[in-house]
């Protein structure tokens, strides 16, 4: 079995951030072997930066044949259904969690206009 290291970061920010960041997070790794990987829905927006590719790519439709490429920044807005991901652009991100309505100071329209 062969060690892959991987480094996940988070932090907690204090006031006045923390009244709309839940979490600021950082991942770096050598991605998995496979190629997707299936996310379950959450109820949270998050600002998803990838530090290595200018594009972030989400799969749907029949075997997630679909690919809908998008930014290398984006705000993921809350999901009513899962998604599927691109395991091989997993290879440094960071990335902003949002307290519920905590879009509002930073982008237009609020978070709970966004979805899907």
């Amino acid at each position: 079995m062969s060690h892959r290291p991987v480094l996940y970061c988070t932090h907690r920010p204090g006031p006045p951030l923390d009244r709309f960041v839940d979490q600021l997070w950082y991942w770096e790794g050598v991605p998995p072997a496979h190629d997707k990987d299936g996310l379950l829905p959450g109820g949270c927006c998050g600002l998803i930066v990838n530090l290595i590719e200018d594009e972030n790519r989400l799969y749907s439709g029949p075997g997630d044949g679909v690919v809908q490429r998008l930014p290398g920044a984006v705000l993921s807005a809350a999901y009513s259904r899962y998604f599927v991901i691109d395991t091989r652009e997993q290879r440094a991100n960071v990335g902003v969690r949002f307290r519920p309505g905590g879009t509002w100071p930073f982008f237009d329209p609020a978070g709970d206009e966004l979805r899907d």
